[in-house]
């Protein structure tokens, strides 16, 4: 009997690339012995306060998969990071129901560069715009945890566990990573993708787009300004001009140190029980030594904030919005708001 393959992220691991490469290859898969029945990534699952469960109304389509795995003797794939949040993965046990082999897969990525991540989407999408210090994943940075939840419902051998570093993928390739994961090899049938599924932004235009979050409450207006962004910062590497972004971390080497220091035992763990490395090391990337005297982080500058507003407003819509917002009055704004207003507007001659 073939098996269903459960892809649960984590965040911030590439399951966007992922799960685009499925999409875009769903009929070389399924040639190849694999179904990827999934048109959205919520597809089987909805969230509920902040959960991932699976509904009852939905059940119906588990049936369907386990059929498919029966009668059509294939391999099936479901992935959404947003398995990862579940904190009782029973629900998904019961509504494959028995008889069919599950297993799971889980990549995770060290603590500093998990948060460093996804902080940079909440900035990027959300309209988040406090520091980086304060801020709290929602997601669980205890790796060994989480993976007993999942381990306790389906079993520790049907636990595959991958560290999210490029030195430690097949052929140093997530998408072939994952392919030899459900028994695939990479072939010249399957197409690549042409762009990256979920761009980041680098450190400045991060600080940037939070002064831009904490004065634009308009989610279409930040939309804009953000893809605006991204353009200029992709522009800004192609060009070679990269010297400009040269320190990407939103960590010193510190705080680098001391979360994922806080994490340790709990990576041990995983590292020795799920992947057999009795060393305990699960992640290979080394930390920047804290003896060694660094730069300082980038962060915006007068004339950093000057050459981004420049080419923003280049766009008229943008500039009208920007004009707009600087008409409101300071009065009240706590000292990030502030910063941002004074910055901005005097580019904009107010």
């Amino acid at each position: 009997m073939k098996k269903i393959f459960i892809h649960i992220g984590t965040h911030k691991t590439g399951t966007s690339a992922i799960q685009d490469f499925l999409v875009l290859n769903r009929k070389a898969l399924s040639k190849q012995g694999v179904l990827y029945p999934q048109k959205t990534r919520r597809d089987y699952f909805e969230i509920r306060e902040g959960q991932t469960i699976v509904p009852v109304e939905k059940f119906k389509h588990y049936e369907k998969l386990v059929r498919l795995v029966r009668n059509k003797d294939k391999h099936v794939i479901l992935s959404n990071e947003d398995f990862c949040l579940m904190l009782d993965p029973f629900l998904v046990k019961e509504a494959i129901g028995s008889g069919v082999e599950t297993v799971i897969i889980c990549y995770l990525r060290r603590q500093d560069n998990f948060v460093q991540s996804y902080y940079n989407q909440k900035v990027k999408h959300s309209g988040h715009y406090k520091d980086i210090m304060v801020y709290q994943p929602p997601a669980t940075l205890d790796y060994y945890e989480l993976l007993g939840r999942w381990a306790g419902v389906f079993g520790k051998e049907n636990i595959i566990v991958r560290p999210y570093e490029k030195q430690q993928f097949i052929d140093q390739d997530l998408i072939v990573d994952f392919l030899t994961l459900v028994g695939l090899e990479w072939s010249g049938t399957f197409k690549r993708l042409k762009k990256n599924a979920n761009p980041r932004l680098p450190a400045e235009s991060i600080e940037y787009m939070r002064c831009i979050n904490c004065l634009v409450s308009d989610k279409k207006k930040r939309k804009l300004i953000k893809n605006q962004l991204l353009n200029y910062s992709a522009a800004k590497f192609e060009d070679g001009t990269e010297a400009l972004f040269y320190n990407h971390s939103l960590f010193n080497p510190s705080q680098k140190h001391a979360l994922v220091q806080r994490y340790d035992m709990s990576n041990q763990r995983v590292a020795r029980e799920y992947l057999g490395r009795e060393n305990g090391c699960l992640f290979q990337e080394p930390l920047p030594d804290i003896r060694v005297p660094t730069p300082p982080a980038v962060r915006l500058t007068d004339k950093m904030i000057n050459e981004i507003t420049q080419h923003l407003c280049r766009s008229r819509k943008i500039k009208k919005n920007l004009i707009r917002v600087m008409e409101q009055d300071p009065a009240g704004m706590d000292d990030f708001t502030r910063f941002a207003y004074q910055k901005i507007s005097r580019v904009l001659n107010f």
